[in-house]
């Protein structure tokens, strides 16, 4: 599977057929894996569309928010490892598809919540399911797609992320608003039932992959923990996501709380947020693999610098800014913060090779969860300990900046 170019090589008999099959088939691949990218990320983004009604309905302090909103974060720290070893030994189909309905299934269940520590406690659980998503579509599109577009293919797939908070942002409040939290949060849960359904219907093995079975799957998991290039991408990842998740969590009451919107005013800017965070992605991958010839490194570190840039000028927003130059400011800032996901999805499946991306990807799923859990949280409590937001945006932008620092110790190299 190391070796696979995209159908470039010789197939055997009516190799020809079969590869112009592989190739317009990996775009329904590609479509039906960004789907249920999103679907997933109905949940683990909807959290924050639904913090200003937690607050209200549950009595949370904006602290306790930035943990509801970390929760799935954490049973997925706890499966993402065991997620992609279960992809590279089991294939992407059956893990999609398991994943995905037991995450629906467990976010129907949480909305039944009455208090915080329920809530947390069946959050987590929906994120041990959740896990599932990211490794299995990585490994995918690591499969069917050649490295000269891989950048790109893994940039659309995880618009899905972005996506499913867009539809997030405008579905869930007015759902909220008319029939109450744990309605909003119950639909949401279909949205993995949905999106496993679509994957036992329309997803294949790829050729090379059918019948292979565990005997291709010769390199140990334990060598990723000893690629320091892995750990290196990762905490430059870690601060990435700490302003992704901050964003998401807790920009509609940032700007309630500045600029006095109303709720559902805000969440249309989160959704902007999210629109930028898709067009981000498709954005930077294609810029990688077209004018930087496949290198991801540079891209990341424009990326950081950008989004650091974008979090200082949260501090200028006020009641008298104009609402266009807000709409830019926070399209701009899901640009970068949001956007640079499917690059760094791309190096650390290339670092690892495509017979161990779904470990890879789980392991570095499982770091990010330390910065989505930790810095939102933080950030709510700087908030609150101080009464204000400038001390938490500079911190972000600080964190960002060291993020950009560890990222020039890397040394990326193409692993196909």
């Amino acid at each position: 599977m190391g070796n696979f170019h995209g159908g470039t090589q010789k197939l055997g008999k009516g190799s020809d057929v079969q590869a112009d099959s592989v190739s317009s088939y990996r775009w329904v691949i590609l479509s039906v894996t960004t789907l249920t990218q999103a679907t997933i990320a109905l949940i683990a983004q909807g959290i924050g569309t639904l913090a200003p009604f937690l607050i209200t309905g549950l009595g949370l302090s904006k602290t306790q928010v930035g943990f509801a909103g970390g929760a799935v974060n954490v049973g997925m720290t706890l499966t993402a490892l065991l997620a992609g070893r279960a992809v590279d030994t089991w294939g992407e189909k059956r893990v999609l598809v398991t994943g995905g309905l037991a995450t629906g299934a467990a976010v129907v269940l949480a909305s039944f919540s009455n208090t915080f520590m329920v809530l947390i406690v069946l959050l987590m659980f929906t994120g041990v399911w959740a896990a599932t998503s990211t490794p299995a579509g990585s490994k995918a599109i690591m499969t069917w797609f050649p490295f000269s577009q891989r950048g790109l293919a893994l940039g659309i797939r995880q618009t899905g992320v972005p996506l499913g908070g867009m539809v997030a942002a405008l579905l869930i409040p007015p759902i909220a608003i008319s029939f109450g939290w744990k309605i909003a949060m119950g639909v949401i849960g279909l949205g993995p039932i949905l999106g496993a359904a679509l994957c036992q219907v329309a997803y294949k093995d790829h050729p090379l992959e059918v019948g292979l079975g565990k005997a291709a799957k010769s390199r140990k998991w334990t060598e990723l923990l000893r690629n320091k290039e892995i750990w290196l991408v990762s905490l430059t990842a870690i601060t990435y996501i700490a302003a992704q998740f901050t964003i998401v969590t807790y920009l509609v009451l940032y700007l309630h709380d500045k600029t006095g919107f109303s709720v559902a005013l805000a969440s249309l800017f989160l959704a902007l947020v999210q629109f930028g965070g898709m067009v981000g992605r498709i954005f930077w991958g294609y810029i990688s693999d077209a004018f930087f010839q496949g290198a991801r490194k540079p891209v990341l570190a424009l990326i950081g610098i950008m989004a650091i840039v974008m979090a200082l000028t949260m501090l200028a927003l006020t009641p008298q800014t104009p609402i266009w130059i807000i709409g830019l400011a926070t399209f701009l800032f899901g640009f970068t913060a949001i956007g640079w996901n499917g690059v760094y999805i791309t190096l650390l499946s290339e670092v690892a090779g495509s017979d161990q991306a779904g470990t890879a990807v789980g392991l570095g799923l499982t770091l990010l969860q330390l910065g989505v859990l930790v810095f939102p949280p933080l950030f709510g409590l700087m908030v609150d300990y101080s009464g204000s937001y400038e001390m938490s945006w500079i911190g972000l932008s600080m964190l960002m900046a060291v993020g950009v620092g560890i990222l020039g110790f890397v040394k990326e190299r193409h692993v196909l």
